[in-house]
């Protein structure tokens, strides 16, 4: 192509600077878009005295960070376009066609891109259920599938006599329970009847993903400051199921525990302002068992608030109401 196909008119040379630096589009694309040759273009720039981008300039230009490329799929699916798109994250209109269009990106990348925007997302209360239920007993690990070593699992386990519940949960994360009869060997002092295990197993990789960097680090559990701004009464509530009691005393007053021994003394401290968010004072004791030995115990004063906060939750199952006890004022 003829170096005089591309002339140095005001008009040519205002068009080319808005197009190269208000909207990043690169020299090899801003050639084709007139018509002609790279090298040409490239000529085009010596002689009007537009300085280029350094190589490293052109790459952050292209490649965009894990974060934006998050919030540009965001963007997306909220419905806004391309343009749109560009104008809110303040990046070039093409670092985003190459994002949603996938170029530039690893087949490993697209095919995890392509994954993450099929699964689908979790309802409200299924979120809130899985965090909840993370406070307490239940695990998120992973496990051996089809020959994959890292699908995420969800596993929540309880006993005969709380079906009612572990049936409530498979119905919200439409899941199935498995039932198992476990050994005596395994559960001390407990009647026949508790040796019948249930268990729910659920998977949703993308999403299971996000909620374990909320409340993982490395092989532990470990509660986040993140993690605790996601939860509300709903999932208190979960947590209490899971792991809480509540008992009548000698002197009258009913105490209400809930086991928090595998959480150290900072993370106990994060739980308790956060109840405290909700109203609910808390003291924490040494029980003799594993990890800390630490429990969180709600303060009398508190009781009959607490048990306000999570009963509409707990209502919905019958067999979890006996743990919703009131003081008498």
């Amino acid at each position: 192509m003829s170096v005089q196909k591309l002339k140095n008119t005001k008009s040519n040379i205002k068009k080319i600077k808005r197009l190269y630096f208000d909207e990043e589009v690169s020299v090899k694309n801003i050639a084709k878009m007139f018509q002609v040759g790279q090298t040409t273009m490239f000529r085009f720039f010596d002689r009007n005295n537009i300085k280029t981008r350094t190589r490293k300039e052109a790459y952050e230009i292209k490649h965009l960070s894990e974060l934006q490329i998050k919030r540009v799929w965001e963007l997306y699916y909220e419905g806004k376009n391309r343009e749109e798109i560009a104008q809110e994250l303040k990046v070039s209109y093409y670092s985003v066609r190459l994002i949603l269009d996938y170029n530039g990106i690893g087949q490993g990348k697209k095919h995890s891109l392509r994954c993450e925007k099929n699964t689908p997302p979790l309802t409200y209360e299924e979120k809130q259920l899985i965090l909840g239920s993370l406070l307490g007993d239940a695990s998120l690990g992973c496990r051996e599938k089809d020959g994959c070593k890292n699908q995420l699992e969800l596993s929540i386990c309880h006993c005969n006599r709380q079906l009612g519940y572990i049936q409530h949960i498979a119905n919200i994360l439409d899941c199935n329970i498995k039932t198992s009869l476990v050994s005596k060997n395994e559960i001390q002092g407990h009647s026949v009847a508790e040796h019948i295990i249930h268990k729910i197993s659920y998977s949703n990789k993308y999403e299971l993903l996000k909620i374990r960097k909320l409340c993982h680090n490395g092989k532990r559990k470990y509660v986040s400051t993140e993690w605790l701004k996601e939860i509300d009464p709903t999932a208190i509530a979960y947590w209490f199921m899971d792991d809480g009691c509540s008992v009548y005393t000698k002197c009258k007053s009913i105490s209400v525990m809930l086991a928090t021994q595998s959480f150290d003394a900072d993370e106990h401290i994060l739980l308790q302002n956060r109840l405290l968010d909700f109203g609910i004072e808390t003291i924490l004791r040494h029980n003799v068992g594993n990890g800390t030995g630490l429990n969180i115990y709600i303060r009398q004063k508190s009781v009959n608030s607490f048990m306000d906060l999570i009963e509409p939750t707990v209502s919905k199952i019958p067999c979890m109401m006996y743990k919703i006890k009131r003081r008498k004022e």
